[in-house]
């Protein structure tokens, strides 16, 4: 049986602990180089976004750099953090839009509104006017997050069923679905489904162009909570 050196062996670990480093240094930066950053947020590392710190009138987003098409289906994983302030603002969104990666607007908007065309999955923790008196989920269009308005595509639900208030210090594991041909979109939490919406999206408010890319979007007004993001997959 070969023996090796004390010394072999030494150089043998340092080599593999240099290449282990080089691969995670390369894995986290590939993540990273995926997503156009914007505005208050911050890259954590090791798959973690802060969208905003727990300060008031910050926004932020993330984008996918690359544009996806709707006549794809796509299923995509991640976990949302809404901070710890019960009564802090404003939530964050999830959106498909086809104009650019560097959207963000401040204020009780989540770094959404007014991005038209738009198909947002909001997560709003702030009651504002015509919201419910629980932290919620709804489906909205075109930049509007007014929960009774015109564009409110499925009404509001609580983000994690039996709930009221998610801005408690955790995170919660999420998977959005598109399914191309049922033109269907799903959104789940903690395994349960918590909203589903189906209809032509892609002619119905993208004029028929398939092409929009997603990201996520935050912001806080006078109250504030952290936003984060992180294990999109």
């Amino acid at each position: 049986m070969l023996k090796l050196s004390k010394g072999i062996y030494q150089l043998i670990y340092k080599k593999i602990t240099y290449y282990s480093l080089l691969l995670f240094t390369l894995i986290s930066f590939n993540v990273k180089a995926q997503f156009e950053i914007n505005g208050s947020a911050v890259h954590k590392g090791s798959g973690e976004y802060l969208l905003t710190p727990a300060s008031a009138a910050q926004v932020g987003s993330i984008w996918f750099k690359n544009k996806i098409s709707l006549e794809e289906s796509f299923d995509l994983d991640f976990e949302l953090y809404f901070g710890t302030k019960n009564g802090g603002a404003d939530g964050i969104s999830f959106c498909l839009q086809p104009l650019s990666t560097s959207i963000g607007v401040s204020g009780g908007g989540l770094g959404i509104q007014g991005v038209n065309p738009s198909f947002i999955a909001e997560f709003d923790t702030y009651r504002n006017s015509g919201d419910p008196d629980f932290d919620h989920i709804a489906i909205q269009k075109n930049g509007d997050v007014l929960n009774t308005g015109v564009n409110n595509l499925v009404s509001a639900v609580r983000i994690k069923s039996g709930i009221d208030d998610v801005e408690n210090g955790q995170w919660y594991p999420m998977q959005v679905k598109w399914d191309a041909t049922l033109k269907k979109f799903d959104l789940y939490v903690d395994c349960t489904l918590r909203v589903s919406y189906t209809g032509d999206i892609v002619n119905s408010i993208f004029g028929g162009n398939p092409n929009v890319y997603w990201g996520f979007t935050a912001s806080t007004g006078a109250a504030n909570n952290e936003h984060r993001v992180r294990n999109v997959r």
